[in-house]
């Protein structure tokens, strides 16, 4: 079973174009291509389900009727593909969705991210000027809660992204404390040692 997921930072260029910062280089994408890359951004989502995630997405933000005209599956099939070799989303297999995690995380390096007080204000006024309302729009102001271990995780990331190096520290310390981590072979539940919304595969 082949699994895809996004990687990368969001950045805005000096134009304002949706661009990603992946692998040293900053990498501006096409309308479609930002749709998609949204889609699949902290999510690791089946080869056969991409397609119906970005429809999600799409009817979300721009009705049904709009979204039944970009969601063309050549088109979306060709932008796949484009992502994929331009280097903002990864395929991995797996028999299910942990191990898909786990096999990609294990060779990756992963930088702990935030955004900054003027791009929560941006992000609230945009959400604000297309008519989201105050609760949604409140999310931009919104830090996401972090477990014990998903905190050392980060802090750990925060000096050296090496996440396999990571992986095996937690692992041995696990052993020694009898704590979840000394049971992380491949294909086990990874709920609380990767986090998303805090972090972004580079």
């Amino acid at each position: 079973m082949r699994w895809y997921t996004a990687i990368g930072m969001k950045k805005d260029d000096a134009d304002g174009r949706f661009c990603v910062w992946v692998d040293g280089e900053e990498k501006v994408l096409t309308e479609m291509e930002t749709i998609l890359w949204a889609a699949l951004t902290w999510s690791f989502c089946e080869e056969d389900k991409v397609h119906s995630q970005m429809h999600r997405l799409l009817v979300f933000s721009l009705g049904e009727k709009q979204a039944q005209e970009w969601a063309d599956k050549e088109d979306f099939q060709f932008c796949l593909n484009r992502l994929v070799k331009r280097g903002l989303v990864v395929l991995t297999e797996g028999c299910t969705r942990e191990e898909a995690v786990y096999s990609i995380i294990s060779r990756s390096v992963m930088s702990p991210m935030a955004f900054s007080r003027t791009e929560r204000m941006k992000h609230f006024m945009e959400a604000l000027s297309m008519g989201k309302g105050l609760k949604f729009s409140l999310r931009a102001f919104k830090k996401p809660l972090l477990t014990e271990e998903e905190y050392q995780i980060l802090s750990n990331l925060q000096r050296e992204g090496d996440v396999s190096y990571h992986l095996k520290c937690l692992k041995r310390k696990g052993k020694k404390q009898g704590t979840q981590f000394g049971r992380f072979p491949p294909g086990a539940d990874t709920e609380g040692i990767y986090n998303p919304r805090s972090a972004a595969l580079l």
